[in-house]
């Protein structure tokens, strides 16, 4: 579903990778591609976008079943980086949102970890 998505990144630097979502499992209407973070631990969960695209499956002229495949880029910032404390945790993530044409909806993430030395990679 994603290729090319490392499993850590520096904080300033590009990330980039291929999204692909294969239309013989649903009649896809729409995808929407996030990238965010989000915390855990005490107190209420934060949210942070990131990076955020929609594309309507019918306005890209496709052939009928035929994957789609597109191209994410965006450059990363330098906060907040990845964490894993006892009490907070800070997660990175690509969030590939799939809606069908029945109203149903499917929802995958694809982890990578925020760093600021290249040590950490």
């Amino acid at each position: 579903m994603v290729s090319g998505l490392q499993p850590a990144y520096l904080s300033g630097t590009e990330l980039s990778c291929v999204c692909a979502v294969d239309p013989r499992q649903c009649q896809v209407q729409a995808i929407e591609t996030s990238v965010m973070w989000v915390t855990e631990g005490k107190g209420d969960q934060d949210i942070g976008l990131h990076f955020f695209d929609r594309l309507v499956v019918g306005d890209l002229g496709l052939t009928t079943g035929a994957p789609i495949e597109y191209s994410i880029m965006t450059r990363l910032p330098s906060t907040p980086q990845s964490y894993r404390g006892e009490i907070l945790k800070i997660e990175w993530m690509v969030k590939v949102r799939v809606f069908a044409n029945d109203d149903s909806e499917y929802s995958f993430t694809f982890p990578f970890r925020l760093v600021s030395t290249p040590q950490l990679l």
